[in-house]
């Protein structure tokens, strides 16, 4: 009997010195920290700021009416009567004559049987006109035809060229 004594003894014992000394609940992970947590105190600051300044503005400032008008020296006394203005001639201006031009579309080059041609529509028309140096389109003489130029001319001596694009 003594030896099962001792041998229970020495199991308690052993399993005394075995066990952890603390019996508590395992550790609990720690909440992740943030720079933003860091900068909190600060954005509450600026916060607390912008509110004070939309109160400071929100109050519009009134200015007192200026004593005195620095751009004078004094001043002068009011006629009583009023003197109206002659009234303004009235300006007509002359009547300016609106020419229609015709747009350039095209340049057809020449070839063995035909002479190079311009493309030209007119815009208040829908079609097209092939027209060679020489050839009138509206009011509009052709003169010359180069390689990306038309020049034209109305009935006086005034010329016109018209680029191709």
């Amino acid at each position: 009997m003594s030896t099962l004594l001792l041998l229970a003894g020495a199991t308690l014992l052993v399993t005394w010195l075995v066990t952890p000394a603390v019996s508590a609940p395992p550790a609990q992970a720690a909440v992740p920290h943030s720079v933003l947590d860091d900068a909190m105190p600060l954005l509450a600051d600026v916060n607390a700021q912008v509110l004070e300044l939309h109160d400071r503005v929100a109050g519009a400032l009134v200015y007192p009416p200026p004593v005195r008008d620095p751009f004078t020296y004094a001043a002068r006394p009011r006629s009583v009567r009023a003197v109206a203005p002659p009234p303004a001639p009235e300006i007509v201006p002359p009547a300016v004559e609106v020419r229609v031009l015709p747009a350039l579309v095209a340049i057809l080059s020449a070839d063995a049987t035909s002479p190079r041609r311009a493309v030209l529509s007119m815009p208040d028309a829908d079609d097209v006109q092939f027209v060679a140096s020489g050839g009138t389109i509206g009011s509009f003489v052709v003169r010359e035809i180069q390689d990306d130029v038309v020049v034209l001319a109305d009935g006086g001596d005034t010329t016109l060229r018209l680029t191709l694009r």
